[in-house]
């Protein structure tokens, strides 16, 4: 998804236009507030999948998240009248801190040449926030992180040869 910024009243919205990438400084906007906007073509892709979403979850198959539970869980059916409550804690289970804005961005790995990479947000030192693509240790340390309140050094926090559970020290 590219983000790139409207033109006239709205230049502050980053505007989402897949298939493009998003960029990283886009990704930071968005983060610090910048509001989003879909690009052409967006909203008819999104209801098209919502679209086939309905019909496979009407139809006696089994997909996985969808119907089933998740990694470990995935031989595990979920009830039909469980299955939007599912699908909330689905999203909520895959976000790491959210709300107040950050004074400083950490990026661990690189977004341009990879489909792997972290970006911390921090405040004041302490990590309250990270958007982890393809990081899972990244991702479920920086929850315990964020929930603890731990202030990190922003250079061991980038480096890649500290590992993430090395970062309370």
């Amino acid at each position: 998804m590219l983000a790139r910024e409207q033109r006239g009243a709205a230049a502050a919205s980053v505007v989402i236009a897949p298939p493009e990438p998003l960029a990283l400084e886009a990704l930071g906007r968005i983060a610090a507030g910048a509001p989003v906007a879909l690009g052409a073509g967006v909203h008819e892709r999104l209801v098209a999948s919502h679209r086939q979403m309905l019909g496979l979850s009407r139809a006696d198959r089994i997909v996985y998240g969808l119907n089933t539970g998740c990694g470990p869980l995935c031989e595990w059916p979920v009830p039909p009248e469980d299955a939007a409550r599912f699908q909330q804690n689905l999203v909520r289970s895959h976000a790491s801190g959210i709300g107040p804005a950050h004074d400083e961005a950490v990026v661990r790995g690189n977004p341009d040449t990879g489909r792997s990479f972290a970006v911390f947000y921090l405040r004041e030192g302490t990590l309250i926030a990270v958007d982890a693509v393809n990081r899972a240790p990244e991702f479920m340390m920086s929850k315990q992180l964020i929930a603890e309140r731990v202030k990190i050094d922003p250079a061991r926090l980038g480096d890649e040869s500290v590992a993430m559970k090395d970062m309370r020290n």
